[in-house]
């Protein structure tokens, strides 16, 4: 971290780096606080965030229909700062990762190594993956699910016209594919 960076100014730079994917994902643009150390909070509609990604956090659950799940960011300050707790409600980063399998057994300790403003673009990255890995799409005539959030989104589209039995079923895939971010884009830029 720039020893010079203010408090507020490292809580800014996090909302920079983690609010497009997070809000393409469903939740509210971060809020920041800085106190003791510095806190930032996503909120979305737990509803919305089962809809969307139900395998994510399977602990995670909750019966009012008002409820909201959370990412809680922690940050020190000062030279050195380091992202310290990172939770989505109460499950942390390294419950959280442990789940998805050995590929990501080490990105917590990782994220929680770096100073701050390195560490939430590496933080950036895994929850891009973790979104693209777990979001829901509507069935492509019952065949496939594309998965079309964040950066998995090539892998993901690769994988689904690899697994096509066709080369009508290819092109079905790639233009649903292509109908879908077309319309998530729109959505997100209105």
């Amino acid at each position: 971290m720039d020893a010079h960076l203010e408090p507020q100014a490292l809580a800014d730079l996090i909302c920079t780096e983690l609010d497009p994917v997070m809000t393409a994902n469903g939740f509210q643009a971060g809020q920041s606080g800085v106190g003791d150390d510095i806190g930032i909070i996503y909120c979305a509609p737990h509803v919305e965030f089962r809809r969307r990604f139900p395998g994510l956090g399977p602990t995670i659950q909750y019966d009012d229909a008002g409820a909201c799940t959370d990412l809680n960011i922690y940050a020190g300050m000062g030279v050195g700062g380091r992202l310290h707790e990172i939770r989505f409600d109460g499950v942390t980063l390294h419950e959280l990762l442990a789940e998805e399998g050995i590929e990501y057994a080490s990105e917590a300790d990782a994220i929680a190594a770096l100073p701050a403003a390195a560490g939430v673009v590496r933080l950036r990255s895994v929850l891009s993956e973790l979104f693209s890995r777990h979001a829901t799409a509507r069935p492509i005539r019952g065949q496939q699910r594309v998965s079309l959030v964040g950066v998995g989104v090539v892998a993901n589209l690769s994988a689904a016209i690899r697994g096509a039995t066709s080369a009508p079923m290819s092109a079905l895939i790639l233009d649903r594919a292509l109908g879908e971010a077309a319309y998530a884009h729109v959505r997100t830029a209105q």
